[in-house]
Order: structure tokens, then sequence, then C-alpha cells
């Protein structure tokens, strides 16, 4: 029996592999049971890294939790953002026209070059 299978689906299907045939459901209780049930019933159970995963993909990342504020403010305003140079990393925001093409057809290595 799958670990995250619900609890009332797993005691119709015990009740289904009994060895004594008394005490297994006729077709027409099962049909009754399975209709009785909720989604939430029939559904398999998350498991923790599944539902987190979940959580993780629908989570909205606002600009805010990425960039400094001051960034954030900018593109929230729809304003152009100033290339800064710090001594530890440089960030660079660009809207290259058919980006998404180049990079899909040259190397990682080639397209960096190509930045450059």
């Amino acid at each position: 029996i799958p670990e995250n299978m619900p609890s009332k689906m797993t005691e119709l299907l015990k009740k289904c592999w009994s060895p004594n045939a008394f005490f297994r459901p006729t077709a027409k209780d099962i049909d009754y049971v399975l209709v009785e049930m909720s989604s939430n019933d029939t559904e398999p159970l998350e498991i923790a890294t599944e539902k987190n995963l979940r959580n993780l993909k629908n989570k909205t990342t606002s600009l805010y939790d990425v960039f400094p504020k001051h960034i954030a403010d900018a593109l929230n305003a729809g304003k152009k953002v100033e290339a800064e140079s710090h001594e530890i990393v440089t960030i660079v925001f660009s809207d290259i026209v058919g980006f998404t093409t180049i990079s899909q057809k040259f190397s990682p290595m080639k397209v960096s070059i190509m930045l450059d």
C-alpha cells in the first residue's frame, strides 16, 4: 500500500484483500463507499517534500525580495535601471531582442563572449 494513500482508500483496499470472502465488500458496497467519499478522501496525500516544492512554485516573488529597494522602486515605476559597479559584483539589466533564440543556439561560453 503506497504511503501517500488516503486512510479511507486504505481501509477499502484492505477490506477488498480480506482472506475471508465474508468480509470483502460487494461491487455495490464499493460503489456506495466511493460515492460517499470526497476528493480529499481519494486524492493521494502529499508528501512533505512534494508540498514544499509545490509551495515554492506557487510563491510569487516580489521585486523587493530579489533586488535592493532603489532598483525595485525603479523597476516598478517602469524606469530604466542604470548599471552600478561594485568591487565584488556588477549586475547589469539588459533587454536584448531575440536573446532567448540566440542563447539556445550557442554554448554558454559563446554567449558570454558575445555579451562581453
